[in-house]
């Protein structure tokens, strides 16, 4: 598993929006969203509910959040 994805998925989840997640990593938010969009393709899960204001988790997301909080303590 790529760290670099689960740092993006994790903070994006810290900040709540992909915008604040892409300045916060200094990225470009088309660039955090193809990220995402691949970690969640490798894991053959969707991990983030979008909408046009929020981001919210799905049950399979909230598991790899729990799981990467964890492993990061």
């Amino acid at each position: 598993m790529d760290e670099r994805l689960l740092l993006y998925f994790t903070t994006l989840i810290d900040k709540g929006s992909f915008t604040a997640a892409a300045k916060s990593l200094h990225i470009s938010q088309p660039s955090l969203s193809a990220a995402i969009k691949k970690l969640e393709d490798n894991m053959g899960l969707t991990l983030i509910e979008r909408s046009t204001r929020k981001i919210s988790l799905t049950k399979e997301g909230e598991l790899l959040f729990r799981y990467v909080q964890d492993a990061l303590q």
